[in-house]
């Protein structure tokens, strides 16, 4: 971490992934904030010799020509993005930016002769899929098809819905229904996905943007239930609370929901953020992990008033802190994140 307006953290995983968070913590310029990132970024890069697999960004769209602008100069056409309206959590602006990165052969993943993603290592990333939920799905499915996989393989999605409060119980029905179609929800049961749904309008206007992780061949991933919250399909929202993956943890967006499924702490930011975290630590303690074994992830706040509440855990633990409204109107907090296993 650094004294000034940006900081990054570069965290390798076990398996040696690289994980780049850069964020913003004060007021900066959009296309300074960016190049600053960007540089430092590459400079990762080229240290590790890691090529990228996913890349979101988190801003105000007002600055969106300014960031990319400052990420093509220093990092040239690299392949596919998110880019999901969250404004900083200081004012106005570029949040930050996660990357993830592997070493080794990295291939792209196209449709119609555009790059959709990227593969590697038993592995596929999709990127910034956006349109009506039943379309992004059914367009996920074919491209996965198309690579030697299928939905049912996938551990782990990124729903950055637009105006998610309207419309957030038609995109659970929405989902559920695909979700039936590809087999991921059915008469025996349901094997689902990690998840974050989240507030994010996208450049394109689309009700929603997708990202997704899913595995290849003879990849596995193990889903994981946690003791203090409920299945969320229990109350309609059909994805798991984290899955492993080899020896990464990807952890759904977590809220302050009880055992019985009801927000509690209405209004209280602080009791939120200190239940959200004890509910991430009793899911993944018993896979081996901590809190500090965190390698990316991102705080969303619901009220910008509320910032000096998370100003110390943003201060400890590699997450980017945005601005953005949470699925549930009493919900003032969710976090989601990366969390490595390590051989201790």
């Amino acid at each position: 971490m650094h004294d000034s307006p940006t900081q990054w953290r570069v965290n390798i995983s076990p398996a040696g992934d690289l994980f780049f968070v850069g964020t913003t913590t004060g007021p900066v310029a959009a296309d300074q904030a960016a190049t600053t990132l960007y540089r430092q970024l590459n400079d990762a890069l080229r240290e590790h010799r890691a090529q990228i697999v996913q890349e979101r960004v988190f801003s105000n769209l007002s600055v969106r020509n300014q960031v990319l602008s400052a990420r093509q100069t220093i990092l040239g056409d690299t392949g596919p993005l998110s880019y999901v309206e969250g404004a900083p959590l200081w004012g106005e602006g570029l949040a930050g930016i996660i990357v993830r990165a592997v070493p080794g052969v990295v291939r792209p993943v196209t449709l119609n002769g555009v790059v959709r993603g990227r593969a590697w290592d038993g592995q596929i990333i999709l990127q910034a899929l956006q349109g009506e939920t039943s379309a992004v799905i059914a367009e996920a499915e074919q491209l996965l098809q198309q690579h030697g996989t299928t939905y049912r393989q996938v551990a782990r999605t990124w729903f950055y819905l637009a105006d998610i409060l309207s419309w957030y119980g038609e995109f659970n029905r929405l989902r559920n229904t695909a979700y039936t179609n590809v087999g991921l929800i059915g008469p025996t049961g349901a094997r689902l996905p990690a998840s974050t749904g989240i507030n994010g309008r996208n450049a394109a206007g689309q009700p929603l943007s997708l990202d997704l992780l899913a595995v290849t061949g003879e990849g596995k991933f193990t889903v994981l239930h946690n003791p203090r919250q409920p299945e969320a399909l229990d109350y309609g929202s059909a994805f798991a609370r984290a899955v492993l993956v080899g020896s990464l943890l990807e952890i759904s967006g977590t809220a302050a929901i009880d055992p019985a499924g009801h927000s509690v702490h209405d209004g209280d930011a602080p009791a939120q953020i200190a239940y959200t975290l004890d509910a991430i630590t009793a899911l993944i303690q018993p896979a081996g992990a901590r809190l500090d074994d965190m390698l990316a992830g991102c705080l969303f706040l619901k009220r910008r008033e509320d910032r000096t509440a998370a100003a110390e855990l943003l201060a400890e633990l590699p997450l980017v802190g945005i601005w953005a409204d949470v699925c549930r109107p009493e919900l003032l907090v969710e976090i989601d994140a990366e969390i490595a296993v390590p051989a201790r």
